[in-house]
């Protein structure tokens, strides 16, 4: 990589850390309202709503290659033909903490039914600016391992998936949660935790109504 592009990269993922710190000191902030909400029919009693519990979204994914916590290659476009929730989080985040165990859930659930979790561990942001990847890998397996879940956990080690999603819709806190159709389409981005598993049945059913 040059240097002049190596240097931007690492301004960018400056600045998308300092943002993402300052916003995960508060709750989960409801995305801005706006003119021309959408309301998306109920599903299991959860009742969608664009530019409130969503920003829709209609991009290319970016692919990428990244290794897991177990050493093997995960590759975005492997999945093409499934949804994929592609999340990206910290151990340190009370609210990506609690979202892990509904993540899990629809793993068992779906993960053999067209449905994929990718929660993506950002070495940057895991150590709130520092660059030691064997440092973040272990604390982010720590919990995995005391937690017992399963699902990938691709780790991003330079921030350079980070950086091209916060590209697609900027990443101003954690977890921020892209949701990707069959065709790799970015379709909803959601700012925020998940409540519950019947929040992300929620979502996995809102592809199907489109």
């Amino acid at each position: 990589m040059k240097k002049t592009t190596r240097l931007a990269l690492i301004l960018a993922t400056s600045l998308i850390l300092v943002l993402v710190i300052a916003a995960c000191q508060q709750d989960n902030a409801k995305v801005p309202e706006s003119d021309g909400i959408t309301e998306v029919p109920e599903s299991d009693g959860i009742t969608l709503e664009e530019n409130i519990d969503y920003v829709k979204r209609n991009k290319q994914s970016v692919d990428f290659e990244l290794e897991d916590l177990n050493g093997n290659k995960v590759r975005l476009s492997d999945y093409k033909g499934q949804i994929v929730f592609l999340s990206f989080w910290s151990t340190w985040c009370p609210s990506c903490r609690k979202q892990m165990p509904y993540f899990e859930a629809i793993h068992q659930q779906y993960g053999d039914k067209g449905v994929k979790i990718l929660a993506v561990s950002s070495t940057q942001v895991e150590l709130q600016g520092g660059n030691d990847s064997d440092r973040a890998r272990n604390q982010v397996k720590s919990f995995i391992d005391d937690g017992g879940f399963t699902l990938p956990i691709p780790l991003d080690p330079d921030s350079e998936v980070l950086g091209e999603y916060n590209k697609i819709y900027p990443v101003i806190g954690i977890p921020t949660t892209y949701m990707i159709d069959r065709e790799g389409i970015i379709r909803y981005v959601l700012p925020g935790a998940f409540q519950d598993e019947e929040h992300i049945k929620a979502f996995i059913a809102l592809f199907d109504q489109e």
